[in-house]
């Protein structure tokens, strides 16, 4: 890890800023409100200095759901600059770039710094975390029910950040968070339409319990945080009775299976206005997935490309009718292997 010196400074003196304004923050509302008062714990780094905890359960986001609970008009503007800085420093420390000295950061351009991932969570970046924060803002305030699920996680960086966002709005009681992977990479191909290019990538198995770790690291692993193991074609199926609704369904599957197996038995739970994310919209295999999902069920939303054409999204604006026929062909066409299921289900 590079420049250590300077990352724990830029660390330190991000989350100073942020402990700061609760301070501040919470001591205006407790003449307002008279509430006690609550005082963040003192920083805790750990061995690695891109995770930030606090020694309180949810301790920065605990504070904000306190103040998030008052509706006098004098706390908007604060409760509002609170959130952003605490989501600002969670995309800096889950993108890692607070692991880069000020002259890296000035003299990066943003296609580098969202390819420059060693010491990442995340290999979504700055962009693809602003939105999947801008989505689940929208749900929040159009009032769209539904939880957030990521199909594909790796270190579970979006996930994480999903979390803090959901906190941050005082929403953890009306969205859960659901992180869907086999937790050791991704499979061979069972179908003609793909190859075994990912499943032979060793960098990208990550296991559940670092995924977990992840989560403690940020003071964000609590009951709603739900964890599916299994390849998508058997560990999808296991869950449709336990979700209601998912307001903001974000696929990274990298495969043209993966993706279509995540179609079939996800999408219909998505309500209308909710979102669907496309995280690899620029690898062939996943984007044959999704234009021929889109043509077969003849959906016309939009659909927006971002993250320099890497990744797209849509809002889910009708209903459709899943053609499970043509699915179920599909599934029992593919050499699987059911003496390798992961799924508990």
């Amino acid at each position: 890890m590079k420049n250590n010196s300077n990352m724990g400074y830029t660390l330190l003196a991000c989350t100073s800023v942020v402990c700061l304004m609760l301070l501040s923050a919470v001591h205006v509302y407790k003449e307002k409100s008279k509430l006690p008062l609550v005082t963040p714990s003192p920083i805790a780094m750990t061995n690695n200095p891109i995770y930030v905890s606090v020694n309180s359960p949810y301790g920065t986001v605990d504070l904000v759901k306190a103040i998030n609970q008052h509706n006098e008009d004098t706390t908007t503007t604060q409760l509002k600059m609170l959130r952003e800085k605490y989501l600002d420093l969670m995309k800096t420390v889950i993108t890692g770039m607070n692991c880069l000295s000020a002259k890296e950061l000035q003299e990066s351009n943003p296609r580098k710094l969202d390819n420059a991932w060693t010491e990442r969570l995340s290999l979504i970046g700055i962009s693809g975390l602003r939105n999947i924060q801008e989505l689940l803002e929208n749900v929040i305030s159009n009032d769209i029910p539904g939880d957030f699920l990521e199909a594909g996680v790796w270190r579970g960086g979006g996930s994480i950040f999903a979390k803090a966002v959901i906190n941050s709005y005082n929403q953890s009681h009306d969205r859960k968070v659901w992180l869907c992977d086999s937790f050791q990479g991704l499979p061979k191909s069972t179908n003609k339409k793909d190859n075994d290019y990912f499943s032979s990538l060793k960098w990208i198995k990550i296991s559940e319990d670092i995924v977990k770790q992840n989560f403690r690291r940020f003071s964000l692993l609590d009951d709603t945080v739900h964890f599916v193991k299994g390849w998508f074609v058997y560990s999808l199926p296991c869950i449709r009775n336990k979700i209601k609704h998912i307001s903001v369904l974000r696929m990274d599957g990298d495969m043209y299976e993966s993706l279509t197996d995540t179609f079939y038995n996800l999408y219909d739970l998505v309500p209308i206005g909710g979102y669907i994310i496309i995280d690899d919209w620029n690898i062939p295999e996943a984007r044959k997935a999704v234009t021929e999902f889109r043509r077969m069920h003849q959906i016309e939303s939009k659909l927006t490309v971002f993250r320099y054409n890497i990744s797209a999204y849509w809002k889910v604006e009708k209903k459709v009718q899943l053609n499970m026929p043509w699915y179920t062909n599909f599934v029992n066409s593919r050499k699987l292997y059911r003496n390798e299921k992961l799924s508990t289900c």
